[in-house]
């Protein structure tokens, strides 16, 4: 199984991760002049080649990729998945903490970003598991108590009705297994170069809102 495919199956993904036509940055040069600005190619209905081509040569120790695949995603312990989302958010441009394993109030990530505070709260349940509204208002006194501005409640698994109708209006947002696929996915991008001159916080809104 080559890496492509271990990474799929971490993910619990069958297809293709980029099945979009985009221009990306080339990590290739067309010659060997040190100063030659990267030039910008599209790659035919997948991403994919500059993953692969990333993953054949790149160094994986401390990379998001490499975390992947050591712990996966469906059957990572619980404090290796709050890692996971911090090395996640870090690739969109937070910077964060994660809080001790006692006495954290309900809380498992600090997360900063353009002068803001956010929290965030993960979840690696099984798939009969549901987050209950109880655990979404509990998210919310969390958020008051810490006077956070932003909030994340992370999810491998899905929210009930109730507690995606009590969070609409909110400043946090619910991010359930199959919209964190994407944003893994789209981190990876961003991790090996694969998308440039965007906005990494505006991304990460358009796939939130594209999928709530």
């Amino acid at each position: 199984m080559g890496r492509i495919e271990d990474l799929r199956s971490k993910l619990g993904i069958k297809t293709p991760f980029y099945s979009t036509r985009e221009a990306v940055q080339s990590t290739r040069k067309p010659n060997n002049t040190p100063n030659h600005k990267p030039y910008v190619v599209e790659l035919p209905q997948t991403q994919e080649a500059v993953l692969q081509e990333a993953l054949l040569k790149g160094e994986l120790d401390n990379s998001l990729v490499g975390f992947l695949l050591s712990f996966g995603l469906n059957h990572i312990e619980p404090l290796k998945f709050e890692e996971l989302i911090l090395k996640v958010f870090e690739k969109y441009g937070f910077t964060g903490n994660l809080t001790p394993v006692t006495g954290d109030d309900g809380i498992d990530i600090f997360l900063y970003v353009n002068g803001l505070k956010g929290i965030a709260q993960c979840k690696r349940y099984s798939e009969n598991q549901t987050i209950s509204v109880k655990d979404i208002r509990e998210f919310l006194g969390s958020m008051i108590h810490v006077d956070a501005q932003f909030g994340y409640f992370i999810t491998t698994t899905s929210f009930s009705d109730q507690a995606r109708e009590f969070s609409r209006g909110k400043q946090f947002h619910l991010i359930h297994g199959d919209m964190l696929k994407q944003i893994i996915i789209h981190a990876i991008a961003l991790e090996f170069g694969a998308l440039t001159k965007i906005d990494k916080i505006k991304l990460l809104s358009s796939i939130v809102q594209s999928n709530s």
